[in-house]
């Protein structure tokens, strides 16, 4: 095969990204809870195989994703911890996202909770980004 049209090919390390994980969580106040930002299907990387592992760190509050679609595919994976949504949400999903216990960062009314405040991504490590919950409507 040519090597000129051969497509980019990325493998995450899951070992080595729980490793940042483990080291964001000591060099942050006890108390910080963690949400892994998992959108894109893990920008990319496979949002299931990530959240699978982070499942099981008690560091990891949850997820958030972009749109109710992952949020649904998160859900049907398996996977239990708290998601957020950060993009917008068309009204047919509503149902399901209480149902399933989904929160959205603009609730359903028209004015916007006041729930993240960002902390830069842990230097050296593109495998996700993390943010501080701040005020989310009753999780915390």
């Amino acid at each position: 095969m040519n090597d000129q049209n051969q497509r980019v090919c990325a493998y995450v390390d899951l070992d080595a990204m729980l490793a940042n994980v483990r080291a964001m969580k000591a060099n942050i106040a006890k108390k910080t809870k963690i949400i892994a930002v998992i959108k894109t299907n893990g920008y990319g990387h496979g949002a299931i195989p990530i959240a699978e592992e982070l499942e099981k760190e008690a560091c990891i509050f949850g997820y958030a994703v972009a749109t109710a679609e992952e949020a649904f595919s998160l859900r049907d994976a398996g996977m239990k911890k708290p998601i957020l949504i950060l993009g917008y949400v068309f009204p047919e999903h509503y149902e399901r996202l209480i149902r399933e216990d989904v929160r959205m960062q603009k609730g359903l009314g028209k004015k916007p909770l006041p729930t993240l405040k960002w902390i830069p991504p842990c230097r050296g490590s593109g495998s996700f980004r993390m943010m501080k919950a701040w005020n989310l409507s009753g999780w915390l």
